[in-house]
């Protein structure tokens, strides 16, 4: 600890013993009504981030914004009374996300139509809000001049790119760092002023925190740190019989909160359906994954001081499993997790409020997605960061101000160099964010070994034309991890492009990793009767069929192949199926009428033409075709 000393100097504080525990200092007097901070760093929030104005929608944006049927009926009581994804329309990983507040905030955006500007700007606004928070905590926390560097840094450190760039990645973080932020400074105040609407204030704040994102259960944590900070209380007994009344409001709090996810959408608070795909630890033992855990945390340190190597993605095999201690991310994690661990403690022990509540704002929230309490649906992101990099910052800044004393000229330049640096990484890495070419390729070039995300490149070159592109891509998705979706997909390709019996395989290959694959069947299906594989076209639709007995356009199928295997009346028995499912399906009318003539039904077959033509609003000469296969019918009198 004497190196810590030497370096941040000695803090105000008090000894241990029956005396108060901590007293941070209060704003200091010579910064209030000072309004020059509060510019600076709300502009260079926006200066940053105004290039990622113009980009589109990526990635998530399409299902939660685009495709979301909630947003497009406004639907309040739907959003309120449903998990985050309920308004998409396709299949979603649920996860345990309740998230109301931001949905809302989504729908507000939305409204009048989707305008990707406006997201982007609501999210940007939302930054350079969190930023002007995050300077006034620092202030609240003793730091003068500190206070506006970290700030600065905050406002335009690199890894927020991800949250504010992109729109459905970061807004969960930035509404629950609004609020979080905004409860943290409510609950100091009421420490320093004792008014009780500052208390009733921050178990609002607390709440709202927690419908925008559920890690905002950090926040009780945090509320503990800030009383043993600035508690005037004697000793950690007394301290824990005064705030006892304090943090159960607090607990009252998140219990309704619970309560209403599972009255209101049926949750709980756990992650659920915890995919390998995305997290690869969740099928590893319990040595493997805390060594793991310890690479991923050395891998976050870099990250912080070295905002380099940026990508939306780091699921499997991104970031490999480490099973030895003896490698070097793992040894270097632990060496430093420890360190940052004993400086903690010694902060609170020697009296360092400091230093205490800004390794509190890294270590509590970063304790929710460190992979060593609980498992999350995503072993790494860079929005987990939002603001334990605030804590890290801090710490910045009161080494800002320790050097500044020693040696003025060199403190100002060396953060001028770092904020030159760090906002032009930021609006590089904004331009990531354009689209979803942009995005993808953007992190297969810093990590070639994500499956999801070559998947998700070879999706977006398809939907572009560049095929022999796309293939490339889906064949790299495959041999770091075989998907049954990649298959799919790659078999669309090679169906869109003329080559049926490679789809065929392809999609055989999806079935087979996942057996109740009712789309890789349909695929199949249809790619094996253009390759003229009858038979296993057949067999493709009948398991579909039995998969799906409510999908009309499998049972159609099955009757056009039924029809090439020359039975007519099975193939009579499928198109009536479809058209119970699809009552004023006029195709279906119009093979079922040629189905009936092939089997000899001809009172069938007359019936189901008529009902064609009554039905049909397409090209008259089907129309005129279906008028003469009539004639034909009615020349001959039925014999049935």
């Amino acid at each position: 600890m004497t190196i810590v000393c030497t370096l941040f100097g000695r803090l105000p504080g008090l000894h241990p013993g029956n005396r108060p525990l901590y007293s941070v200092q209060k704003m200091p007097v010579n910064q209030r009504g000072k309004t020059y901070p509060l510019v600076a760093v709300g502009l260079a929030a926006f200066l940053v981030f105004a290039n990622s104005l113009s980009n589109g929608l990526v990635y998530d944006d399409h299902f939660l914004i685009e495709r979301n049927r909630l947003l497009r009926e406004a639907d309040v009581w739907g959003i309120l009374t449903t998990h985050y994804w309920a308004g998409y329309e396709g299949e979603a990983n649920i996860n345990g996300q309740y998230r109301p507040l931001t949905v809302l905030s989504f729908m507000l955006d939305g409204l009048g139509g989707i305008w990707p500007f406006r997201f982007h700007l609501t999210n940007t606004i939302l930054h350079m809000v969190n930023s002007l928070l995050a300077y006034l905590l620092c202030l609240n926390l003793g730091l003068k001049r500190g206070a506006i560097l970290a700030a600065l840094l905050f406002a335009v450190h690199p890894i927020h790119a991800e949250v504010v760039a992109g729109i459905t990645f970061g807004r969960a973080d930035l509404l629950a760092g609004l609020f979080s932020l905004t409860t943290l400074l409510l609950y100091i105040f009421w420490h320093n002023r004792g008014a009780e609407k500052y208390y009733g204030l921050a178990l609002a704040g607390f709440f709202l925190a927690l419908l925008s994102k559920e890690s905002a259960i950090v926040l009780l944590g945090l509320v503990i740190a800030v009383d043993l900070t600035l508690s005037h209380g004697n000793g950690i007994r007394n301290l824990l019989w005064q705030r006892s009344v304090r943090w159960a409001g607090f607990i009252g709090v998140f219990v309704i909160y619970l309560t209403m996810r599972k009255v209101a959408a049926n949750l709980g608070f756990s992650a659920e359906n915890i995919l390998a795909l995305n997290n690869p630890l969740i099928d590893q033992p319990l040595d493997h994954r805390l060594l793991t855990a310890a690479g991923l945390f050395w891998k976050y340190c870099i990250l912080i001081l070295f905002p380099i190597k940026l990508s939306v993605d780091y699921s499997y095999s991104a970031i490999p499993v480490i099973t030895s201690i003896l490698t070097p991310e793992a040894t270097a994690g632990i060496i430093l997790g420890i360190a940052g661990l004993l400086l903690w403690a010694g902060a609170f022990y020697k009296r360092w409020p400091c230093v205490f509540l800004a390794l509190s704002l890294f270590f509590v929230p970063y304790s929710a997605v460190s992979q060593t309490l609980v498992l999350i649906n995503a072993i790494f992101q860079e929005r987990f960061l939002y603001i334990p990099v605030l804590g890290v910052l801090a710490l910045f800044g009161l080494g800002f101000e320790h050097l500044e004393k020693q040696r003025k000229t060199v403190a100002i330049a060396l953060a001028a160099l770092i904020l030159v640096a760090y906002s032009t990484r930021t609006i590089i890495r904004n331009a990531d964010w354009r689209d979803d070419l942009t995005l993808y390729q953007s992190a297969v070039t810093a990590y070639p070994e994500s499956a999801k995300m070559q998947h998700a490149l070879g999706d977006a070159l398809s939907e572009r034309g560049r095929i022999s592109d796309a293939e490339t891509a889906y064949r790299k998705a495959l041999s770091i991890r075989e998907s049954a979706l990649t298959y799919n997909n790659l078999g669309n390709l090679y169906a869109a492009t003329g080559r049926f019996k490679g789809a065929t395989t392809a999609y055989q290959k999806a079935v087979e990793i996942e057996p109740d694959y009712i789309e890789a069947y349909m695929n199949k299906g249809l790619a094996a009767m253009q390759a003229e594989q009858i038979t296993d076209a057949h067999s493709a639709f009948e398991r579909a069929a039995i998969l799906d007995p409510t999908n009309a356009e499998i049972f159609y199928n099955l009757g056009v192949v039924r029809e090439k295997l020359g039975r007519p009346a099975h193939a009579t028995t499928a198109y009536a199926r479809a058209i119970a499912l699809r009552p004023n399906w006029a195709e279906a009318y119009f093979n079922l009428g040629k189905a009936h003539r092939d089997n000899g039904e001809k009172t069938a077959a007359i019936q189901a033409y008529t009902r064609f033509i009554e039905l049909w609003r397409g090209d008259p000469q089907v129309a005129q075709l279906a008028r003469r296969e009539l004639e034909k019918l009615n020349e001959n009198p039925p014999s049935r």
